[in-house]
């Protein structure tokens, strides 16, 4: 992160280390509340705000929170994920969904103990595969992130393995994240080579294949030449 100081736990730290436990969030309103109220009040980006098919977890150690995590749709133009993966433009529309994003992870304020987040984002990757199946019915095959660079160093993440593809123009969706000054984020993702394999093949296995027949081909757009438009192009005013 951005603070270079990295110490062995403490005994009392390394209890909570072997106690904390990461779940996923209930549909309890006032859990959700809590959890969004946390997240506009204590991450950087101030939004709680999440786009397409998502998921949100708790990291506690009996009942008392102290990391929130949420995963949510990938984004879908990414250039460096891309190429790492290997696709084709259609492969991506169609199989975009077999990814998440982990688009906020906040250690809650007052939390201090060493490898926190790097034990927390581990428990998370567990069972996030399996439990994104049980909420959309298909598994996550990868998974990527922003780090702000300028403000972390994305510690937990490289402790889990995860790539460093390279960097974005700005941030990564327009509007949902945007701040007064626009960050060169440093793209992370994690998955296993035989899972980047599949998700660059010519067919996926017949488990995984419904995820792109449910996205229709988008149909060839042929340009038509200004010279073939009604007023040369152009629109009359009355």
């Amino acid at each position: 992160m951005a603070a270079a100081c990295f110490r062995k736990p403490a005994p009392s730290e390394q209890a909570v280390l072997n106690r904390v436990a990461v779940t996923l969030l209930g549909d309890d309103p006032a859990q959700r509340t809590r959890f969004d109220s946390l997240i506009e009040t204590e991450h950087y980006l101030k939004n709680s705000r999440l786009v397409g098919e998502q998921l949100r977890y708790v990291a506690h150690v009996e009942g008392e929170w102290l990391a929130l995590l949420s995963w949510s749709a990938a984004a879908y133009h990414l250039g460096p994920r891309d190429e790492w993966i290997g696709w084709s433009n259609e492969q991506r529309r169609r199989r975009l969904r077999l990814l998440a994003n982990n688009s906020r992870f906040l250690i809650l304020r007052g939390v201090d103990c060493p490898n926190l987040a790097t034990r927390v984002l581990a428990l998370n990757l567990v069972r996030l595969s399996a439990d994104w199946a049980h909420a959309y019915a298909h598994p996550i095959l990868a998974v990527e992130s922003f780090v702000d660079s300028q403000l972390f160093r994305g510690t937990c993440y490289k402790a889990q393995g995860w790539s460093l593809l390279g960097q974005t123009r700005g941030p990564p969706r327009r509007g949902l994240l945007r701040r007064a000054r626009a960050p060169q984020t440093v793209v992370g993702a994690r998955t296993r080579a035989e899972d980047c394999a599949t998700l660059r093949a010519a067919l996926l296995p017949p488990a995984l294949q419904a995820v792109a027949d449910q996205l229709l081909p988008r149909p060839e757009r042929r340009r038509v030449p200004r010279t073939e438009r009604p007023n040369g192009g152009y629109t009359r005013r009355p």
